[in-house]
C-alpha cells in the first residue's frame, strides 16, 4: 500500500473530459438535480472513459465518522451496504491519495478480504474529495480485476472531476441546510402564530364572563317570565311566543361566542379559500369581544363597503381582527371617549381594511419595531401587542398587505387584500 500527498494537476495535460461534457455536468448542479443523480452521471462518465474500472463515490459524514454510499452503480450492491457506515479510524487517513495494487496482500484490506475474494476486486486506489478548507466530503475509488496501479490518464480524469464533484457535494448540503433553515423557520412561524391565538384566547378568557353573562341573563330573565305567564290565567301566546324567541337569539348567541373562541386557538393554515364578505368576517370577530367593548363604554364603528365579497381563509382573517381589535381594546380601554372604527372599501382588484381606534398614534421608535417578531410594548404603552408580526405573515400569505398608518393622528393599522386569490394559491392550499 502507497500513499501520496494530493497535488494540483497540471495545466499542461491534455484534459480528458471535453469543455461540453463539463458544462453539462455544472450545469445540472446548478439546475439542482439530486447529488445521486449527479454522481451517477461522474460514474458513467468515468467508466466510459475506463472501461477497464469500476468506480464509485462514497460521501463523508463527519457527524458519524463513516463513509456513505454516494454512487457506484457497477459495483455489487452488497459490497456498497458493507462500505456504508463502517466506522473510520482515522478521517485524515483519507485525505491522501491511496493506491492498493493487490487487494489480497495489502494490509489495509486484511478487514476486507473476503469481499476482494467474493467480488474479484484485486485492486483499488482512491482520491479523496476536499473542500477549499480542506475538510473531507467523500472520496473517489477506481476497482479493477486485476492487480493495478493509476496510470496518468486516470489521475487526470480523477483530478479533472474531484472539483465538480465538490461543487455537487457542497451545493446539496447548502440546500439541505436551506431547507432545514426554512423548516425550523416554518416551525418558529407556527409556535409564534400559536402563542398568537393562545394570547388572545387568554385575552377572551378574562373577558368571557361578559360575553356570556349577558344573554345568560336573557335566558333566566325569560324563564321566569315565561313561569309567570303559565301561572296566570287567559291566553298569552304572544308573550310566550316573545320569550321564546329571545331564548333562541341568546342560545345563538352563546353559540357563536364557543365558535368564535374555538377559531382563535384552531390551525387554519391548510383551509381552502372561500368567498365571504367583510361584514361576515367582522362580525365573527366581535363576536367574542363585542360585550367587553359594551361593558367599557367603547363605541363600535363599522363603515364603507361591508358587503364586499373576497377569497380568503375566513377563520385566519378572523384570528388577524381579533388580535387588532384586542391590541386597540388594550391601548384605549382606560381613556375618555374611546372608539373604535372599521371602515371597509374597494377597487375591482383589491379589499381594504382600515383599523383605526381613538388612540393618539404609536412613537415612530416603535413603529420601526412593531412587525419585529416577538417585540411587544404592552407592558408600557399598550398600544401594539403580541402577534403583530404573525398577523402580517397572515396577511402576506393570502398575497396581500398589512402596515401602520403613520399619516393618521389616530392610531390606524391598514390591511390590503385581494378579491381574488391566485389559481395557484388556491391550488397550493
Amino acid at each position: 500500500m502507497t500513499q501520496f500527498k494530493v497535488k494540483k494537476h497540471s495545466t499542461s495535460k491534455k484534459a480528458l473530459t471535453s469543455y461540453e461534457e463539463i458544462k453539462n455536468i455544472i450545469g445540472q448542479i446548478l439546475f439542482g438535480d439530486e447529488l445521486s443523480y449527479i454522481l451517477d452521471v461522474i460514474i458513467n462518465h468515468i467508466e466510459r472513459k475506463l472501461p477497464q474500472a469500476r468506480a464509485s463515490i462514497f460521501l463523508y459524514d463527519e457527524k458519524n465518522n463513516c463513509l456513505l454510499a454516494g454512487a457506484a452503480p457497477s459495483l455489487p450492491e452488497n459490497f456498497c451496504q458493507k462500505i456504508h457506515e463502517t466506522q473510520l479510524g482515522s478521517a485524515s487517513f483519507f485525505k491522501s491519495i491511496t493506491v492498493v495494487r493487490d487487494t489480497l496482500c495489502d494490509p489495509l484490506w486484511a478487514s476486507h478480504l473476503i469481499l476482494a475474494k467474493a467480488y474479484n476486486l484485486r485492486a483499488c486506489w482512491s482520491m479523496p474529495i476536499l473542500n477549499m478548507k480542506g475538510e473531507l466530503l467523500g472520496t473517489f475509488a477506481l476497482y479493477y480485476k486485476r492487480t493495478h496501479k493509476p496510470s496518468q490518464k486516470e489521475t487526470i480524469l480523477i483530478k479533472e472531476l474531484v472539483d465538480i464533484v465538490c461543487l455537487a457535494i457542497e451545493r446539496d448540503r447548502s440546500a439541505a441546510l436551506k431547507k432545514q433553515n426554512e423548516e425550523e423557520i416554518e416551525i418558529h412561524k407556527t409556535n409564534a402564530i400559536n402563542s398568537l391565538k393562545y394570547a388572545s384566547f387568554g385575552e377572551m378568557a378574562k373577558s368571557v364572563s361578559h360575553e356570556v353573562n349577558n344573554p345568560l341573563a336573557v335566558i333566566v330573565g325569560s324563564v321566569h317570565q315565561m313561569n309567570r305567564i303559565i301561572d296566570s290565567e287567559g291566553n298569552n301566546s304572544e308573550k310566550l311566543k316573545m320569550y321564546t324567541e329571545r331564548l333562541i337569539r341568546s342560545v345563538e348567541r352563546i353559540e357563536k361566542i364557543v365558535n368564535g373562541l374555538n377559531s382563535i386557538a384552531r390551525e387554519a393554515s391548510n383551509d381552502p379559500f372561500i368567498k365571504i364578505d367583510a361584514k361576515t368576517v367582522i362580525d365573527d370577530a366581535l363576536s367574542v369581544c363585542q360585550e367587553r367593548f359594551i361593558s367599557s363604554n367603547i363605541k363600535l364603528i363599522l363603515s364603507g363597503d361591508l358587503k364586499t365579497p373576497f377569497e380568503c381563509r375566513s377563520t385566519q382573517i378572523f384570528q388577524v381582527l381579533v388580535n387588532m381589535l384586542n391590541n386597540s381594546y388594550d391601548a384605549i380601554s382606560k381613556s375618555e371617549n374611546p372608539w373604535i372604527q372599521i371602515h371597509v372599501f374597494h377597487n375591482d382588484q383589491k379589499i381594504r381594511f382600515e383599523i383605526t381606534d381613538s388612540g393618539v398614534g404609536i412613537p415612530m421608535p416603535i413603529v420601526e419595531k412593531i412587525m419585529i417578531p416577538l417585540f411587544t410594548t404592552k407592558v408600557l404603552s399598550r398600544a401594539a401587542g403580541l402577534g403583530l408580526s404573525v398577523s402580517q405573515a397572515l396577511i402576506q400569505e393570502h398575497s396581500g398587505k398589512m402596515w401602520y398608518d403613520k399619516s393618521c393622528y389616530h392610531t390606524r393599522f391598514v390591511i390590503e387584500l385581494p378579491i381574488e386569490q391566485l389559481p395557484s394559491l388556491k391550488q397550493a392550499a
